[in-house]
């Protein structure tokens, strides 16, 4: 009997020595099927890319920022974005005409319907993730710690494997609670992230691209940020995807 209680002891022991030694993996347990779908897709930096302007492009302005696009698009008051297609249009308003182009823009306040990058505080409380957890992450991982909310979304998007820390369920906490929402996890399927800096502003952009069977069609988003703290929004989407990253280069702050 007291071998077998010995023995019992022993294997709670190893058991415990094992839970503690890799308490990241009550995180990846948790979140199986999320892990499974992680992808890594490099953030390029698209600052010095030069893509294919057309002369014939004319500049629009859309709530402070200023864009070229094809010429002739029209401003859809009922949506807020320029379009191919009239706002007078009542085929298109009944649903049965498609609009072929799509481009909005919005500035972005602490009362908007975006999340604010700004102010990594209020960014975080967003995430659940205290300014100390992430510390330890980017230091455990080699990261820098993000000086605003640009780089935070660059920073979620070139998650991998390699950040995730088996030995820590903070850390892989912190992993889990920015590549939720930060990173390619196989929610829209192909996409892409890229990183743009200008005179102007500091940028992420993120590019869904066209993935068969035809799920969505292809856009490009941007959240930009000043060096005075102001922010915006900015979308495009064309039906074709080297256009829309054509017209997110574009982008200038007024």
């Amino acid at each position: 009997m007291k071998k077998i209680i010995i023995g019992i002891c022993a294997a709670l022991a190893v058991l415990g020595g094992t839970a503690f030694a890799f308490q990241g993996m009550a995180v990846r347990l948790a979140h199986w099927d999320e892990f499974k779908l992680i992808e890594h897709n490099e953030v390029a930096d698209i600052s010095q890319k030069t893509y294919d302007i057309h002369d014939d492009w004319q500049e629009y302005k859309l709530k402070g920022i200023r864009f070229k696009a094809p010429s002739g698009l029209e401003y859809d008051e009922n949506d807020g974005c320029y379009t191919d297609i009239l706002s007078s249009d009542e085929s298109y308003r009944n649903g049965t005409t498609a609009r072929n182009i799509g481009i909005f823009a919005e500035t972005v306040n602490v009362n908007g319907d975006f999340m604010p990058l700004a102010d990594m505080d209020k960014l975080l409380a967003e995430f659940d993730i205290s300014a100390d957890d992430l510390r330890s992450f980017c230091d455990w991982s080699g990261r820098a710690y993000p000086q605003d909310g640009i780089d935070f979304c660059l920073m979620g998007a070139d998650l991998n494997m390699d950040d995730f820390n088996i030995h820590s369920y903070k850390n892989a906490r912190t992993f889990f609670k920015i590549g939720e929402e930060m990173a390619n996890w196989g929610t829209l399927g192909s996409a892409r992230s890229y990183k743009r800096n200008t005179d102007q502003y500091k940028a992420f952009v993120y590019q869904a691209v066209r993935k068969e069977p035809l799920e969505f069609e292809p856009f490009a988003t941007m959240r930009l940020l000043d060096k005075s703290g102001n922010e915006a929004f900015f979308s495009a989407a064309t039906g074709n995807e080297e256009q829309d990253m054509a017209i997110v280069s574009t982008v200038k702050l007024d």
